[in-house]
């Protein structure tokens, strides 16, 4: 369930204009790449893309995007398929080209859909969960769907692609950290804090087991009742 402030009336839906290129033009430094550097420095370490701009940025590397500085563990990009067969675009990749409203960003997310995807959500929450990813991750006020979007990006990054990659423990245990912090911060969400809590069970698995077939992350498209079959193991 989305947070919503109880003593705040939901403003008026904001009036997108079409999705073009935003105006922030991103300021390279030698601990900061823009996006089009980054992609092409990484793109020998993609483990699933459809173009060169799609890839996931490691924890250790910061990228621009809109104007806002964000810390690793993302995907950054303009092609990437969603692993479920009925999602189109990845919901988890965050598009540089797509309009970002840093003047009204929404914080509580009142038009954030249940299921967000950053391709999908109005350029005011994209301005959002923008905010909240440079800021540390860490506001305890954001929406609940920001921390969910997120999130989606993690469980794909180790249900999905971590499953090609060489010498991944220490990326899981960073990932592990991530969403222990996340749990232990957003927790009080009924919802957010048993996902993240099977996801930290299946990851020792996944580190020990190398004969675990790749599973789609379908877990955050599917309603409550339907999530059990996502964390069947064979």
């Amino acid at each position: 369930m989305i947070h919503r402030s109880d003593s705040t009336e939901p403003p008026s839906a904001p009036a997108d204009l079409p999705e073009t290129l935003s105006s922030a033009t991103p300021r390279p430094s030698p601990e900061l790449l823009p996006f089009q550097q980054l992609s092409e420095q990484l793109s020998g370490q993609l483990l699933e893309k459809d173009t060169v701009a799609d890839l996931w940025v490691p924890s250790q590397t910061r990228v621009n995007v809109a104007g806002y500085d964000l810390p690793g563990m993302i995907y950054v990009g303009e092609q990437l398929a969603g692993v479920n067969a009925p999602v189109g675009m990845e919901p988890c990749l965050i598009r540089p080209q797509l309009k970002v409203n840093r003047t009204k960003p929404d914080r509580l997310g009142h038009w954030l859909s249940r299921w967000p995807s950053y391709s999908e959500i109005p350029s005011s929450c994209r301005a959002a969960y923008l905010q909240w990813l440079a800021t540390g991750r860490r506001d305890p006020e954001i929406a609940i769907g920001y921390v969910y979007l997120f999130f989606y990006g993690l469980e794909r990054r180790v249900l999905r692609d971590l499953h090609r990659a060489e010498q991944s423990w220490p990326e899981l245990q960073e990932i592990m950290t991530e969403v222990e912090q996340l749990s232990a911060l957003y927790g009080d969400h009924d919802s957010f804090a048993k996902d993240a809590q099977q996801f930290l069970e299946i990851v020792p698995i996944i580190a020990t087991r190398t004969d675990l077939p790749m599973l789609p992350p379908l877990g955050h498209r599917l309603p409550r009742q339907q999530s059990p079959s996502v964390w069947r193991w064979p």
